[in-house]
């Protein structure tokens, strides 16, 4: 998540920053969780789908924000430094 976290705070000061080295940051979170999961468990991807929804439910429920908002691919299309 480091690399995720440095994309998108380096977008509001972009002034501090002369470049970005970053270790295999991820697209979708949503996606990436669902990838690990069945790749430790052997189940396949859409079993997770629920547990996800609900854990996204508790997260935005007690912080306002939501697993689906991570999707860096997005917010870099949004975004991207000119």
């Amino acid at each position: 998540m480091g690399a995720v976290t440095a994309l998108m705070y380096t977008h509001k000061t972009p002034e501090k920053v002369a470049g970005l080295i970053l270790d295999s940051p991820f697209k979708d979170l949503r996606k990436l969780i669902k990838e690990l999961a069945s790749d430790r468990t052997g189940l396949p991807k859409f079993i997770f789908e629920p547990v996800i929804s609900y854990i996204d439910l508790e997260i935005k429920s007690k912080t306002g924000f939501s697993v689906n908002e991570l999707k860096v691919k997005n917010f870099m299309q949004n975004h991207a430094f000119k």
